[in-house]
């Protein structure tokens, strides 16, 4: 099955904020995902399960002293082992209520993702315009939304991400079991894993768990990961030509303009729409 959203791993950490957006991607990437995936089969019927009008999804406030402090403890888990400063803590907790503070005071999300987390298992209410999706190639949804409710649970097995449907409903509607089972029976990860850059990201992970009502993320120690990193082979390492290495003119090295480089700016970076989420 193609999904249609695709993961980048977090750039390398440039503060709290690309800290914070790296785990909210990682939900909002797997919700819609699972949406995006289930929209592709109806084709036709799609229109059935959308909407005219949006879910009326709740937000979640903290104080700023707590929002500041729940951020700083994502971004200093988000870091990357081999950047500068204090190594990156190995786990972290997250309740229901954290992610939906995080996810409200980001603008692009707020309104669109609301999370649940109990028995094991997570939760995401969904209510996304159908034109920031790739269901906007289908005829006959123009200024209509995608309005649904996935339930999942996540794992990691063998370094790979794991992620499988529990139920969906779209529109208040359950899907047919020709459907939904298909997906039920397969990693919505699977995608996700063949991207090379996302599959050494998730190595840095020991596990990624659901457990009660709290997701829990726990790195492997930073001399494990180093290691990992050092047995690459030398043909691996070489796998660049001379001839390829060289191929760059020095015109071309130098294209990329200093204000070129510092195009984005970490104002942009939060306006993300949920569909680019994943590519952070």
């Amino acid at each position: 099955m193609d999904n249609a959203y695709a993961a980048a791993p977090p750039k390398k950490n440039r503060g709290c904020l690309y800290g914070c957006l790296a785990v909210l991607a990682l939900f909002v990437l797997l919700i819609v995902g699972a949406i995006v995936a289930v929209g592709w089969f109806w084709n036709r019927q799609v229109e059935a399960y959308s909407s005219p009008e949006p879910l009326d999804l709740p937000t979640v406030e903290i104080d700023q002293q707590e929002l500041q402090q729940l951020r700083k403890r994502v971004d200093r888990f988000s870091e990357s082992p081999d950047d500068d400063g204090p190594a990156p803590t190995e786990k972290l907790v997250l309740s229901a209520k954290e992610i939906n503070a995080l996810i409200s005071n980001n603008k692009r999300l707020s309104g669109h993702v609301f999370v649940e987390i109990e028995n094991d298992e997570l939760t995401g209410k969904v209510s996304l315009p159908v034109d920031d999706t790739p269901l906007k190639e289908l005829p006959g949804l123009e200024g209509r939304y995608l309005n649904a409710e996935v339930t999942f649970d996540i794992s990691l097995q063998d370094d790979q991400l794991e992620v499988n449907l529990r139920a969906v409903t779209v529109n208040g509607e359950r899907l047919p079991s020709s459907i939904e089972q298909p997906l039920i029976t397969s990693n919505l990860a699977e995608d996700i894993n063949k991207d090379p850059e996302t599959a050494k990201f998730f190595r840095q992970f020991k596990s990624i768990t659901i457990e009660g009502d709290r997701v829990i993320l726990i790195r492997k120690p930073v001399e494990e990961i180093t290691d990992e990193a050092s047995e690459e082979t030398p043909d691996e390492a070489t796998e660049e030509t001379p001839s390829e290495a060289t191929e760059e003119t020095p015109s071309e090295a130098t294209e990329e303009t200093p204000s070129e480089a510092a195009e984005e700016t970490p104002d942009e970076a939060a306006e993300e729409t949920p569909s680019e989420a994943g590519a952070l």
